[in-house]
């Protein structure tokens, strides 16, 4: 059986070190990494990757994850592509902020591997031709 070509993921997060883990952790699942650390770089970046996933650091400086969404939406490689809202914040109404923005997803932060592997394993079943 022909293994399935890797899912492409940008991951866009400020912090460093949180982008590095997240993107280990999406390798360890077979996943095709691309690591940005603000919202400019995302947008400048994404086209020649044609992300399947983004993964969106929600509070970052300059242009936020709400903004970083809302532009690279406006690409057309986005309309096929599923997107993360990645947060460490405690705020109640996060998640319905999170929805009212079409994320597709939310992951609080710190998050587990077993979460973005629910959403990987998701997104690859949709991706399976019949």
């Amino acid at each position: 059986m022909k293994r399935p070509a890797p899912l492409r993921v940008l991951v866009v997060d400020d912090h460093h070190d949180g982008a590095e883990t997240v993107g280990i952790m999406l390798q360890q699942l077979g996943c095709e990494v691309r690591l940005t650390h603000n919202g400019e770089e995302a947008i400048e970046s994404a086209p020649a990757f044609e992300p399947e996933l983004v993964i969106l650091d929600l509070n970052m400086p300059g242009m936020d994850g709400y903004q970083t969404a809302t532009q690279l939406r406006k690409q057309t490689w986005s309309a096929k592509a599923a997107f993360v809202a990645h947060t460490a914040s405690t705020d109640p109404s996060v998640a319905e902020k999170v929805r009212r923005a079409g994320f597709g997803y939310f992951v609080p932060k710190p998050a587990s591997v077993t979460a973005f592997e629910a959403i990987v394993t998701a997104l690859r079943k949709m991706k399976r031709p019949d």
